[in-house]
């Protein structure tokens, strides 16, 4: 027996190539495993020791940079204090009932400066009080200045304790200031008319309207005009009686001498700064402070250095100004981190980075040195160990190769022996089962898995037995089973086709009556509109004639009874014409037409129509139209107005106290269509959740008892309803009971053109004040003269009114050039706001409108001089008394004066 054929029978040359491949594969694998452990063994072995390395030093970098920060942190705080405790002790100056005496020293010597026109107090230095504020300095400032005259002891203290400061000020809101120490710099201000130290940022910070909670501020960092390189200065609010806002007071700290204070006292190793160590400062919007010029270069920063006067003139420059993205990077985490540790690449060389924001005003403290500096002993030592044990290496290699060899030999005769042989049993059954034959036996004593496989295959072949005995007498089963559904199917379909053909039937039987139903209901709907159209003609006569009647010369009662009679007639007629308007819509002989109008005046026109009867229940009526809703547009305006007027009579009829609101936008899909959306709201008496269910139902009203407190038949919703179907449009109403309703329109317009907005815009010459208590209509009329681009000023009640005008006691030009206020309101000593008005100025000096309910309901009749505006206000109403006031504005302005 040759060896393949020995291979074949007892081995397999497959299984001894795949192990050969494996033993081949398993040796490439051993050399190349091999070859980068001993490689890099030495990196291993000190791979632990390199990150204790990298660990202390980002330990000592922070530690460094904690250190700084505290000291930096502690002499910022010291001077900030120092700069509170000078605005406390002029506070207290202020605070105190105790007055200067007249002459004080500080005062008297007040000289004005030709060259520019400042007055100082040149004679005691080294305390410089200056004064900018006019021509001579006025006796309240002199009081001020004799009253903080002493306050060279304070800030000559405050200076001398914090010796990185070379100025300590006050600066007042009355245009005076102290400075220490006095130096010959002062006189090289400005002129007087260029000059204002309220303008600089030392006070406008400080302002409470800037600096809300009245602390100590940092001023941002700025370069001296005389030599002291950046500076900034800390700035404190001073306030005196009643807690008003008197003036700053101020530290000037240049950032060298902080930093020759800071950095001095640190013992850092004088090699380690050789090797790369160094600080700088940055503000809290990124811009370097301070920083090593010659480091410029190496960190992509470009600035000009032919120009550099000192390392200060890097103040326009910041880490995200860099050519190189690890160094922009580094910038922005120092940004968004109070506190940070990390390693960014500059080139090739890692560096270390510990950065700490300064609580006292917001800047960082950056520490950074080259990660290399504590790596490089530890790289030593793995180049050193790596070398020593190369020689293990070859060695490792043999017992590799003996030990895999062995273990495959191993293997493969174990594999042959216990695995291989049962396999190919195996094998053979189950070739036989394939081909058909079931009777095998393969019980096997082994309880392995190899055994376990062998005694299940043998249950499988015997649960194949039993399922195709099962299949046989299934397939039988079935097969009566499919006969006698089928018989009953067929009888199933015979049933149904009958059924068919009775639900046909029915089906022709409900559409006959659906036919005759629907001209049983346009027979009553015609009906309705020729009965309805037949009962307005003789109507009209008859109210005519009443009419006729009541022209008459007529007694008391005759007057009463026929004005009855014409009342009565109206309200019959009004609701002829809402039957017949339902009766057109439900027999579909209604059309809608199609105009351009004016859409602003539609809904304006529609709500003076009900203005009287709001007026007699004393509802505030108030339109609001969006300054989108100004366009001309193209609809039925007939209808638009009938929605609009329904809703808005049936909101004053159901609302007994209160408002009724109209509010009016358009949205504009495209340049050729838009939505219109109208809102008419109330506060009258609401709807329940049952009522809003039937709300737009025919003949159906909220107050549905028997003794009805409101009339009407009930069709004005069902017909506006309907009316907003047809112009493709919706509806949609919200209510509480007892709190009122809104009921909100959408329709879709065509848009033609823009409304002319009405140009009487004052151009910022023209000012108004505005007085009205009820907030809707307020917002109303606010919201109007928004538009006419004036100095608009508004106030709820008269005393407001009367106090924002500040007459004197003589009569003079109103500070406005137009007055609104209501003709009712009235002073808190009972006069009327307008008499007080016309009383108080000269004629002439302002335009005043008077708005009231109605001409005919004032208390009083108004004065010839005074506009009326009536309410309900509208835009065209408004304006055309806005003109008026402006051509009696530009007459007075271009009279001559007298």
């Amino acid at each position: 027996m040759t060896l393949i054929q020995f291979i074949k029978k007892h081995i397999g040359i497959k299984i001894l190539l795949a192990f050969s491949s494996v033993l081949g594969v398993a040796l490439a694998l051993v050399i190349f495993i091999s070859g980068l452990i001993f490689q890099d063994f030495g990196s291993f072995a000190i791979s632990e020791n390199e990150q204790q390395l990298k660990k202390q030093a980002a330990n000592f970098l922070d530690a460094i940079t904690q250190e700084r920060a505290q000291k930096y942190d502690a002499a910022f705080q010291k001077i900030a204090a120092y700069s509170y405790l000078i605005a406390k002790q002029a506070e207290i100056k202020f605070q105190s009932t105790d007055h200067p005496q007249s002459g004080s020293p500080a005062a008297e010597n007040m000289q004005r400066y030709p060259q520019n026109g400042i007055f100082y107090n040149r004679f005691f230095s080294p305390l410089a009080t200056i004064y900018w504020g006019s021509e001579q300095v006025p006796e309240a400032v002199l009081e001020e200045i004799g009253r903080l005259a002493p306050f060279l002891t304070v800030l000559r203290d405050a200076k001398e304790q914090n010796p990185a400061v070379v100025a300590s000020h006050l600066i007042m809101t009355s245009g005076w200031a102290h400075y220490y120490p006095n130096s010959d710099f002062l006189y090289t201000l400005p002129p007087l008319t260029e000059l204002d130290l309220r303008d600089t940022n030392n006070y406008v910070l400080a302002l409470p309207e800037r600096n809300p909670k009245k602390s100590t501020i940092w001023v941002p960092v700025y370069f001296d005009d005389v030599g002291n390189g950046l500076m900034t200065t800390a700035s404190t609010p001073i306030f005196g009686p009643e807690g008003r806002f008197m003036g700053v007071a101020g530290l000037d700290l240049p950032i060298q001498n902080i930093q020759r204070q800071i950095l001095t006292a640190t013992d850092v190793d004088v090699d380690l700064k050789s090797k790369g160590f160094f600080t700088f400062l940055l503000d809290d919007r990124g811009q370097l402070i301070s920083f090593p010029v010659e480091k410029l270069t190496e960190f992509g920063i470009d600035v000009p250095t032919e120009r550099f006067e000192n390392s200060f003139d890097l103040l326009e420059r910041g880490l995200a100004d860099s050519r190189i993205a690890s160094v922009r990077d580094v910038g922005e985490r120092i940004l968004t981190t109070e506190k940070q540790t990390s390693v960014f690449l500059l080139g090739e060389e890692p560096y270390l980075v510990s950065s700490q924001r300064l609580v006292s005003n917001g800047w960082y403290l950056v520490t950074t040195l080259p990660e290399q500096i504590f790596l490089a002993p530890s790289l030593k030592l793995g180049e050193l160990l790596a070398g020593k044990l190369s020689s293990l290496q070859y060695q490792f290699y043999l017992m590799a190769i003996f030990f895999i060899v062995g273990s495959i030999i191993i293997i493969v005769v174990f594999l042959n022996t216990a695995f291989l042989r049962p396999l190919k049993t195996l094998t053979t059954a189950v070739r036989s089962v394939r081909d058909g034959d079931l009777e095998q036996d393969l019980k096997s004593r082994r309880v392995d898995e190899i055994g376990m496989l062998m005694n299940s295959f043998e249950d499988m072949v015997s649960t194949l037995k039993e399922s195709k005995e099962r299949e046989h007498d299934h397939a039988e089963h079935l097969e009566k089973t499919v006969r006698e559904q089928t018989y009953e199917l067929q009888l199933q379909k015979a049933e149904l086709e009958k059924d068919i053909l009775r639900r046909k039937s029915v089906e022709k039987e409900l559409i006959q009556s659906k036919h005759q139903a629907d001209a049983a209901n346009l027979a009553k709907s015609q009906f309705l509109s020729n009965i309805t159209h037949e009962l307005r003609t003789p109507l009209i006569g008859v109210l005519g004639m009443n009419e006729l009647l009541l022209r008459t010369d007529l007694d008391a009662q005759q007057h009463v009874l026929v004005d009855s009679v014409q009342s009565s007639g109206h309200d019959l007629l009004s609701m002829v014409n809402s039957i017949l308007d339902f009766s057109k819509l439900e027999s579909g002989a209604f059309e809608l037409e199609s105009h351009v109008f004016d859409l602003a005046s539609a809904v304006e026109d529609v709500v003076l129509l009900l203005s009287g009867t709001a007026a007699e229940k004393s509802l505030e009526l108030v339109v609001q139209i969006a300054d989108d809703a100004l366009w001309t547009v193209r609809g039925d305006e007939a209808r638009l107005r009938q929605i609009l007027l329904n809703l808005v009579s049936n909101a004053v009829k159901f609302t007994v106290a209160g408002q009724v609101i109209v509010d009016v936008a358009l949205e504009a899909a495209d340049p050729q269509t838009g939505t219109l959306i109208l809102q008419v709201r109330d506060s009258g008496i609401g709807m329940s959740e049952e009522s809003l269910n039937k709300i737009f139902e025919a003949f159906v009203q909220v107050d549905n008892s028997e003794t009805r407190e409101y009339g009407g038949t009930g069709l004005g919703l069902a017909i506006v309803q309907k009316l907003v179907m047809m112009m493709n449009g919706t509806i949609h109403v919200s209510s509480r009971q007892g709190e009122g309703s809104a009921f909100t329109v959408t329709l879709p317009l065509q848009l033609v053109a823009p409304q002319n907005r009405h140009d009487h815009s004052f151009a910022g010459r023209g000012r108004i004040l505005l007085q009205v208590e009820q907030p809707q209509v307020r917002e109303a009329l606010e919201n109007m003269l928004r538009s006419v681009e004036a100095d608009l000023s508004v106030v709820s009640d008269g005393e407001k009114f009367w106090s924002r005008l500040n007459p004197s006691e003589r009569q003079l030009e109103c500070a406005y050039d137009i007055l609104i206020v209501e003709a009712k309101a009235r002073l808190e000593n009972g006069e009327l706001l307008y008499e007080r008005i016309l009383n108080s100025y000269e004629p002439g000096s302002c335009v005043i409108i008077c708005l009231c309910d109605r001409a005919g309901l004032l208390e009083k009749k108004l004065p010839d001089t005074i506009l009326p505006l009536e309410k309900p206000v509208t835009r065209t109403q408004l304006f055309s008394l806005l003109e008026m006031s402006r051509k009696n504005l530009s007459e007075k302005m271009k009279s001559p004066a007298i």
